[in-house]
Parts: C-alpha cells; structure tokens; sequence
C-alpha cells in the first residue's frame, strides 16, 4: 500500500478501540432515517424492533413526520386522530416485580437488585402492545418546523470524470432512488439525487462505496456476493465503506474529520457482527485495496489525473449556483 492508503487502514483498525460513533445519513429526504422515530410527549426515541417498524411503515405509507403517540396520548392533548386511520402495534418492554407487584422500568429494577441482590427472583420480564399513530395521522398536533437545505456546489471535474468514466466502462446504469445501493441482480447504482447531499465529498464517498460493491459482481472480481449469511455481509460493507474511502484518497480529495468520523462509525457498526473482528478488518482492508485498483484501473484515473493537472484550475471546474431545496 500507499502511505495514504497506508495511514487510512491504520484509522480503521484503530477504531475498533474508539468509543461507538453515532453514523449520520449525508443526505437529507423527506422521509425521516430509521432512528429519528420518537414520542413527541414522553421523548422517548423508539429502539430496536419497534424503531424498525414504525420506519418500515414511514416508507410504506410516505410518512414524513417522525412522532408517533398513542390514542389517549393524542387525547390528553386535544389532538384527535383522523377518521379511517389505523395504528401501528408496538411492543414495551418492562419488569414485573412479582414481590411488590408492580412494573418497574428495568432502570428501577436494577436499582433494586445492586441494594439486594436476593430480589433479582422477583423480578420476572414482561411485555405490553400499544397501538400508536404517526403524527401525520393526528389532527391538532403542532407542525413539524421546516428544514431549508442549501445544495453543494459539484465543481470537482476529476471526481465526476474518474466515477463517469468507471460507470461507462463498466456498463453500470446510475438512477436516482431514496436511498444508496448497488442492485446485483440488475447491475445498477441507486442514488439520492445530488442536491439532497450534504457536501460534493459527502455524495462521491457514498457513491464511490457502492462502486466498491459493484466489484463484487461476478463479471468483475466475483466476490460471490449472493449469501444471506450476516457475517459475509458485514465484511462485504466493511470492504465498500474502506474501498470507497481509499478511492476518494486516490483521487486526492481532501476529507474533511465529519466524512472521516462517519467512515469509523460504519465500519464499527458492521465489525460488531464479526466475531473475530481485527483479523477480519485487516483481510477487508486488503480487499479494498484491491478494489481500488481495480476501480481505478477500469476509471482511468491516472490518465485524468495527467489531464486535469494539465488544464488551468479556472477550466477544470464548472459552477453549479447554490439553490435551496424545502423538505
């Protein structure tokens, strides 16, 4: 390896001793992401299961609004929910305290047992459903406050060229969708569009990681990507999100610590589902060498890097004026 590629492999074998990083979405829809679910009344932040359903409801019923509550909640408020709709079940985990005969919140009960032990017997899990409904679905309740977002400026010719040309070479179709993705069974790149990134680096390091899983495909390094298997999975994302961060380092973009920050926190998120962690980082640092190369290769990145040093900066960047984008 390269001394850049050298040094970025030292920061993702590095961060699996960092404290967890909170990952953040570089791109803004309307629909809200998977963990901004919450109770506008209690503030709770839904987790787990429940934040998985209520998101899957979101993005099957187009709910823009990320507070959900129940009925009597609704009602204590003077909110009433709209005629026809329907709830979504939810599940509230909690302890029983079979001595006292009570719930506690599983706060409460460890408090509990640390001043007596012997009491942990008494305490027996339990669960409760609640129905809850979607701020869209409420009447009365306050609306959400806007979101104005200034779309990046695109003016790096090089990124554009060197991701244009690995597409065309390749035959990979690019189409705007909701979210990131490479289809396998089709060969294509989803992508939110352009103007919802946070940044023009924040939009290549999301693309060039999806062009990483493009490699995968069996006409290209044939990695044999089609597995259910979760820990095959998370290596493969742990191959993507590196590989895409050695290829914006090849192409000699300037990261600025939040893109790098968020490259640390996705791979830590993945790596927990890896049960040898460390030696498995460090064969998927190898890999995503590899997939650089071969990006770079099929990109053509040396012949534009030539090109672009040869042309004046003035020519070599085109402006895109600023626009503002309501969500």
């Amino acid at each position: 390896m390269n001394k850049a590629r050298e040094q970025l492999a030292e920061m993702f074998l590095s961060c699996l001793q960092e404290e967890r990083l909170p990952w953040n979405q570089p791109w803004v829809q309307k629909l809200p992401g998977f963990e901004t679910h919450h109770n506008p009344i209690t503030g709770t932040r839904y987790r787990g299961v429940n934040a998985a359903m209520l998101w899957a409801m979101s993005l099957e019923h187009q709910y823009p609004d990320p507070r959900w509550c129940t009925f009597n909640q609704a009602k204590n408020k003077d909110w009433h929910i709209k005629k026809g709709e329907k709830g979504t079940p939810i599940e509230f985990w909690c302890v029983y305290d079979t001595k006292e005969r009570k719930k506690l919140t599983l706060r409460e009960a460890n408090e509990i047992v640390r001043q007596d032990p012997d009491r942990e017997e008494d305490m027996r899990p339990c669960s409760s459903v609640y129905v809850v409904f979607n701020g869209t679905q409420i009447e009365g309740i306050p609306e959400l406050p806007q979101t104005r977002h200034v779309a990046p400026e695109f003016t790096n010719a090089l990124l554009e060229g060197f991701v244009g040309t690995y597409l065309s070479n390749e035959g990979i179709a690019l189409i705007e969708s909701s979210n990131a993705a490479y289809n396998f069974a089709e060969d294509i790149i989803k992508m939110p569009p352009k103007r919802t990134f946070l940044s023009e680096l924040d939009y290549y390091d999301t693309l060039f990681h999806e062009c990483a899983h493009s490699t995968g495909a069996e006409k290209r390094l044939d990695r044999g990507l089609q597995t259910e298997d979760k820990e095959k999975y998370a290596i493969e994302e742990l191959r993507a999100e590196m590989a895409g961060a050695f290829l914006l380092s090849a192409a000699g973009a300037q990261v600025p610590e939040s893109i790098s920050a968020n490259n640390r926190a996705y791979v830590q998120s993945w790596a927990e589902n890896i049960k040898d962690a460390p030696n498995t980082l460090f064969q998927a640092i190898k890999d995503a060498s590899t997939i650089c190369d071969f990006v770079s290769a099929r990109g053509e990145l040396e012949r534009l890097k030539a090109e672009h040093e040869a042309v004046p900066a003035a020519t070599a960047q085109h402006y895109v004026p600023e626009i503002e984008i309501e969500l």
